[in-house]
């Protein structure tokens, strides 16, 4: 009886057994909302930037900001290409 109790599986999650595509759709995924909310950002303080009025205090802040919400977009397609790459040389 204890045998057939100790097979039973009965764990509430699906068995999925993760695979390369399994694993590209994922990062994929994550890395495309990163980028998603990056161009937000851009286009947000973008706007900002052009609605405040030559207020030099704003505008260099929104420079620095669209600057590195720029680099946050460089670095997510950056790491998109590279775990792209090394997930198709594993198969």
């Amino acid at each position: 009886m204890n045998m057939y109790l100790a097979q039973l599986d009965i764990s509430p999650l699906p068995n999925i057994q993760p695979n390369e595509a399994t694993a590209l759709i994922i990062t994929n995924t994550v890395f495309g909302i990163i980028g998603a909310i990056c161009m937000i950002v851009i286009l947000l303080l973008a706007f900002k930037f052009i609605t405040s009025r030559g207020n030099p205090e704003a505008t260099g802040n929104l420079r620095n900001g669209i600057i590195f919400a720029g680099i946050g977009l460089a670095i997510c397609i950056a790491a998109s290409s590279i775990v792209s790459f090394i997930i198709g040389r594993a198969r």
